[in-house]
């Protein structure tokens, strides 16, 4: 039997509750795509994005603000064999998320503290991965 390539694994979120009121602006989506997002794209203060992946692989994305030059760079996943990952790399503001179940949301508050961690689904304790470590 031929597996769906179009099921949709992971959903996220992305809020710009940036505190400097700025637009910010992707400036990279690494490893695998996101559905929705991709470099250049913009987000207006206090507006959201949302965006999806069919992959199973490791995704990940940053922003910088318009002005400011703020990073805000964060990764997901959300594996076959595995649980599921998410992070933010400073304030990227990762909210709580199921480490089992498919499709799987992650949300992002850009501006805000991250609440969870790679390998911790509603704790942080600052685990991840290195940035854009693809696997």
């Amino acid at each position: 039997m031929e597996s769906n390539t179009n099921i949709t694994r992971v959903k996220v979120k992305i809020i710009n509750n940036t505190h400097r009121n700025e637009v910010v602006i992707c400036t990279n989506v690494r490893c695998e795509k996101l559905s929705g997002l991709k470099a250049g794209d913009k987000i207006q203060p206090g507006k959201t994005i949302e965006c999806v992946s069919s992959s199973n692989d490791r995704i990940f994305f940053e922003f910088r603000g318009e002005d400011s030059g703020d990073a805000f760079m964060m990764g997901c996943t959300c594996p076959k064999s595995s649980h599921n990952s998410a992070c933010g790399y400073g304030n990227s503001g990762l909210q709580c998320y199921s480490r089992t179940g498919t499709p799987v949301s992650f949300e992002f508050h850009l501006g805000s503290p991250d609440l969870a961690d790679w390998n911790n689904g509603c704790e942080y304790k600052a685990e991840h991965p290195a940035y854009a470590k693809c696997s």
